[in-house]
């Protein structure tokens, strides 16, 4: 039997969202047409390039506007992919989250990642080069304050025991944690650390190759392969005229608007549920909150049912 595929999307240019109602209103058409989660990025510092106006400049705190829309919203899920653990303090990340999940009765999905802008690491004072070994120490530090009645930690840099740490998740026994990456080590770090696989790019071969070698070393393990969430960012549906304008210019004669139907749409689709996937992101181009309000729904219209 095939396995079930789940939906998200991001709100994403959050430029685009000009009131926070915008927010809300997105999220809970999002959550209406039957979506498992709504995706939030992350970034701190943007740094500002001379003469280059960013698509997006905008960058709120994800756990603030989650909690923001968990009052407007019962059923739809709030992914963070990824947040970048090796910026934050791993008791302050632990808190909020768990404190998030709380109040959003166990709607938390947790991706985490490593960050990929040295320059952003740089301007915050954290090496670059040991935010490997940082985002490891934090999703352990994470783990055993929300799973411990009785929290205790010990290496290098963090030591703690005989504290109390609450509130505890309401999923159990934590909230899971979805690996950002492609590589061996942040394949490794799935099963060593992880619930899940959330890939940013690769072809459906290379994602098809990640997810059977996670199956098969979680069996090995002792873990069940069932449980992993395999995810997939970056689903593109529609045309994104502003892309198409920019490979133009750059001489891109193959640069041509045509939007997909829905049976290919679909087929795309089973193309990565044979691979293994179980959930993707889906990547609309819209100028309003409105605009694409209304193509959330028509992807519900077209190409959700067939996966039901």
């Amino acid at each position: 039997m095939p396995q079930k595929m789940r939906f998200g999307f991001m709100l994403f240019p959050f430029d685009r969202f000009e009131r926070p109602q915008d927010f809300v209103e997105v999220a809970k058409v999002g959550e209406a047409c039957g979506f498992h989660a709504v995706e939030l990025a992350d970034r701190l510092l943007l740094p500002r390039v001379a003469g280059k106006r960013f698509m997006n400049e905008s960058w709120p705190d994800g756990i603030t506007l989650a909690a923001y829309l968990a009052a407007a919203t019962s059923t739809i899920r709030f992914l963070f992919n990824v947040r970048v653990v090796p910026w934050d303090s791993p008791f302050r990340l632990a808190k909020a989250l768990a404190t998030l999940d709380v109040v959003s009765a166990g709607r938390v999905l947790c991706g985490v990642g490593v960050g990929a802008h040295r320059d952003e690491f740089e301007q915050l004072g954290i090496p670059f080069d040991e935010r490997g070994r940082r985002l490891d120490r934090h999703l352990r530090v994470m783990k055993e304050l929300w799973t411990s009645e009785t929290p205790a930690f010990k290496d290098e840099r963090f030591s703690f025991s005989n504290v109390s740490f609450r509130p505890k998740p309401v999923q159990q026994p934590h909230i899971p944690l979805l690996i950002g990456g492609s590589g061996p080590r942040p394949l490794r770090r799935v099963i060593e650390l992880g619930d899940g696989w959330t890939p940013m790019r690769g072809t459906l071969q290379q994602v098809r190759d990640g997810i059977q070698w996670i199956r098969r070393t979680a069996q090995e393990a002792g873990r069940d392969p069932d449980s992993f969430h395999f995810g997939f960012n970056g689903l593109a549906v529609g045309v994104d005229e502003a892309v198409l304008k920019a490979r133009r210019l750059a001489g891109d004669t193959a640069a041509v608007a045509r939007e997909r139907t829905a049976a290919e749409t679909i087929a795309e689709i089973e193309g990565y549920r044979s691979a293994g996937v179980n959930y993707l992101t889906i990547v609309m181009p819209f100028r309003t909150p409105a605009e694409y309000a209304g193509k959330l729904e028509q992807f519900a219209r077209e190409v959700l049912p067939s996966f039901a």
